[in-house]
């Protein structure tokens, strides 16, 4: 038998998936950080970024938000 704790079941298997899911918010806060630095040094707000780079609003609204990271094609256009 599984031993659980609250709603949390206590096996490998969960304790790798929630260490990749840390894994993953780390790189889109990173992400979200340097194209809000970068959006700063070129002047741009959100809306001029997204118009520029051909991304959509709302996209780069999750992005800088860090919910959620570009796929490759949009970190490109954003580069």
């Amino acid at each position: 038998m599984i031993p659980h704790v609250g709603k949390i079941v206590c096996d490998p298997g969960n304790a790798i998936a929630r260490e990749t899911e840390e894994s993953l918010v780390m790189m889109s806060k990173r992400f979200s950080e340097k194209l809000y630095k970068q959006m700063l040094l070129k002047g741009l707000n959100q809306q001029r970024l997204a118009r520029l780079s051909q991304v959509s609003d709302s996209e780069v609204s999750r992005i800088l938000g860090a919910k959620s990271l570009p796929g490759l094609e949009n970190a490109f256009k954003l580069a």
